[in-house]
């Protein structure tokens, strides 16, 4: 057997499909091993890093299952660095066999799986390197910075981030240049126009005042009157008459973040919903990866396209030859092609709702893509009069002569800012210096207005320009802001909170020069890019990077550096634990500092001063462990609660004992000969409850006691819910139990989580 490795379950079965008879395809779930959640997670060896990598779950061990039983085994997780970074992993959980093979795909079809096995590679571990430096780098900001933040601001300011923070500066930033803007009134003289003799009639804007732009300059509505009353007499003719030809391209194929953009402005999409609806499609089969910030396509898809064009939209609209285009973004990766659909001869409509609606946009911008360029007439009319001041109004008239691409996607679909108001439809027919009638003369007022509030489309799109992030980080970063409390969305709006703006300032303070900086950012991303090409190794970088920001950090008020956190607590020296006698260390609380047991299965404690809570000679009854004295939470009584006595096993063992008013146990308890009804395994102990006395189970199943009980003298009564000695449940197969209750007796699951109940039998 030849077992295939991707990362999304969703995959399995389609590509399991595609391989057939003599392959397993098993999917890791994401990341089968990372950092630690509650520890650093690693440390700095002169300019080496050791990281201290813990399994996720059961994973592991469902994959070496099928690992041990396959001849070969094919890694083909994502083709990105995260993707590279879980191959190696997945390569060094599962056993150093000689015959792993990295493969990749970048579109789930029969033909890319197929070719990509036939000709697998090894895992790149320069892509690793990279991966593996940006999850440090990340989880030292995290580790470094975060503490500080919240010591100075609160817990609400739940932490800084080395892109996310970067991010919400431009917010910020963006906001702050909003509330200092000031707005100019200021006044537009328009002159609307027609030829002599001719119904139609076209607009003008002054431009030009006795040679001088005009700019923003005209304020005073009485000096606006005044100008127009002495340009109304003319006479007014056309001064300059000029057409050109203008070539109209095709956008490029989707990336990443245009894709976001685009179903931002046409599908009014968050970037998370458009993610996981291309992440859906990819899965499907239907499109090529769709984490990319590459603008090419491959001959193949060309070719495809071009087959497309011409059955269904004739060959009038097919370029000589394949359009090819370039990325713009000089940090581009370009590792993989453009988001594209895995099959366009089969239209758009082949993937229905919500996904549909994307799976279209992608359709029509790839096939635009290589269609013929559009072709308009631009006609630019100078309006001059001869009064005084000498003025020149202009306007521009636009002449479609071919559509081409645009029949199917118009070109700023991903772009959320104004078109140019100074173009209109075709202006009417005349010839340079023809003299022109006024039919109104007005001055319309405007104002000046402050750049527009980010949509997370265009703040993904602003970090994309900035090299801040990659294609694969976008919307969880701007999710992140959002979710922190940082940003909020108002009318498709990103604004800024004064918390946000808070954690800005100080950060700022503390940190400038740092992460906090965009051209900092962006300058790492390309360190790590250099460490993806395999140019620059990783540690070294990665180390000084780390090291200048934990000096930062402590500058900042970190109180603690996690690296020694990390490396074990201290013991404290001639202190023993009272329950097992094994070393101790200093704990820091809130409420005072104390000494706690090294073990982890032991709880004890010791106060500064030497004393205990352990009660001397008094073991506990379920698993012979010393115990210590519990306190009760605080009731509505006057009297105090004595408390009472728990295992210092806790919560492995779950054992009590009551204490008298004066702490002292007030009598051992009774475990009887009496097995459990319910579990077979253990002995029965005396308890009292409100029915009276009864027998408990003292088996622990996963750190939860068994629920078996008896009557007091060892039999099964109706009040304790007896096992029923024959019936099972019909819905998952577990025992089942009398219940007594008003109505009767009846059936039902013993687990608390099934609802399963039928009649008692006859």
């Amino acid at each position: 057997m030849r077992l295939l490795i991707v990362e999304s379950p969703n995959k399995v079965k389609k590509i399991q499909g595609f391989l057939g008879d003599g392959w397993r395809v098993a999917a890791s779930v994401g990341h089968i091993r990372d950092l630690p959640k509650d520890a650093l997670g690693f440390a700095i060896e002169g300019q080496r890093i050791v990281s201290s990598y813990v399994n996720q779950g059961d994973k592991v061990g469902r994959l070496r299952a099928l690992a041990n039983k396959a001849e070969s085994i094919f890694l083909a997780t994502d083709p990105d660095r995260e993707g590279e970074a879980i191959a190696w992993h997945l390569q060094q959980v599962l056993g150093r066999k000689p015959t792993y093979h990295r493969v990749a795909f970048h579109e789930i079809t029969k033909t890319a799986v197929q070719t990509a096995v036939a000709a697998p590679g090894q895992v790149d571990l320069a892509l690793v390197g990279a991966q593996q430096a940006r999850r440090i780098l990340d989880r030292a900001v995290g580790w470094f910075v975060s503490p500080t933040v919240s010591s100075a601001l609160g817990k609400e300011a739940r932490s800084a981030g080395r892109v996310q923070t970067p991010a919400l500066r431009l917010v910020v930033d963006r906001e702050r240049e909003i509330a200092a803007f000031q707005s100019v009134t200021y006044l537009v003289p328009e002159a609307v126009l027609s030829p002599p003799g001719i119904d139609q009639s076209f607009t003008a804007k002054l431009c030009e005042l006795n040679g001088a732009p005009l700019a923003h300059t005209l304020t005073d509505p009485q000096q606006a009157t005044t100008l127009l009353e002495r340009l109304r007499p003319g006479p007014w003719s056309v001064a300059e008459l000029t057409t050109k030809p203008r070539t109209v391209n095709p956008p490029a194929p989707f990336t990443t973040s245009t894709a976001q953009q685009a179903a931002s402005v046409s599908l009014k999409w968050t970037p998370k919903a458009t993610m996981a609806a291309l992440q859906k499609l990819f899965e499907e089969g239907h499109i090529t990866y769709h984490r990319t910030d590459s603008v090419a396509l491959s001959e193949e898809s060309v070719t495809a396209l071009r087959a497309v064009i011409e059955q269904e939209f004739g060959a009038d609209l097919l370029p000589d030859a394949p359009r090819v285009f370039a990325t713009k973004d000089a940090n581009a990766q370009e590792a993989h092609e453009a988001i594209r659909p895995t099959h366009p001869e089969t239209g758009p409509d082949i993937v229905a709702g919500d996904l549909g609606r994307l799976y279209r946009l992608i359709w029509q911008r790839t096939v635009a893509s290589q269609m013929q360029a559009g072709l308009d007439d631009v006609t630019t009319v100078t309006v001059a009069t001869a009064s005084e001041p000498a003025a020149l109004f202009r306007t521009k008239g636009i002449i479609t002569r071919t559509v081409g691409w645009r029949q199917l996607t118009a070109k700023g679909a991903d772009d959320e800012s104004s078109k140019d108001d100074d173009e209109q439809g075709p202006l009417p027919p005349f010839t340079s210096g023809q003299d022109l009638v006024l039919n109104e003369l007005l001055a319309r007022q405007k104002k000046t207005k402050p750049a527009a509030r980010f949509t997370q489309a265009s703040l993904i799109k602003t970090l994309e320009a900035k090299g801040v992030g990659r294609p694969s980080t976008f919307a969880s970063i701007v999710d992140l802001i959002l979710a922190r409390g940082y940003v909020v969305d108002e009318k498709r709006k990103l604004r800024a909170t004064d918390l946000g703006c808070r954690l800005i300032d100080w950060v700022v303070v503390h940190y400038a020069g740092d992460f906090v900086e965009i051209d900092y950012t962006a300058r790492l991303e390309a360190q790590l890019d250099a460490m993806a090409a395999g140019t620059q190794p990783w540690e070294p970088g990665t180390v000084t990077v780390v090291q200048g920001l934990l000096e930062r950090a402590k500058a900042a008020g970190l109180k603690r550096d996690p690296f020694a956190a990390a490396a074990g607590p201290e013991i404290a020296e001639g202190v023993l634990c009272p329950a097992c006698d094994g070393p101790m260390r200093l704990v820091e609380a809130p409420k005072g500092s104390f000494y706690g047991c090294l073990k982890k299965t032991c709880r004890a404690t010791r106060n500064l001063d030497g004393s205990t809570a352990i009660l001397p000679g008094v073991s506990c009854p379920l698993c012979k462990k010393p115990m210590r004295k519990m306190t009760r939470k605080a009731s509505d009584s006057d009297s105090p609660s004595p408390g009472f006595a728990g295992c210092t096993g806790y919560p492995t063992c779950r054992g009590t004992r009551p204490l008298d008013a004066d702490g002292n146990v007030v009598a051992p308890v009774i475990v009887t000969d009496h097995h459990c009804p319910l579990c077979h395994e253990a002995a029965m102990q005396q308890r009292s409850g409100q029915y009276g006395p009864f027998l408990a189970c003292t088996t622990v199943h996963r750190k939860k006691l068994c629920k078996g009980m008896l009557n007091e003298d060892g039999t099964v009564g109706p009040k304790h819910f007896p096992l029923h000695s024959e019936q099972r449940c019909e819905k998952c197969g577990a025992k089942a139990v009398v219940v007594t209750a008003a109505r009767g007796p009846f059936l039902a699951c013993y687990k608390r989580t099934c609802k399963w109940t039928m009649p008692l039998p006859d």
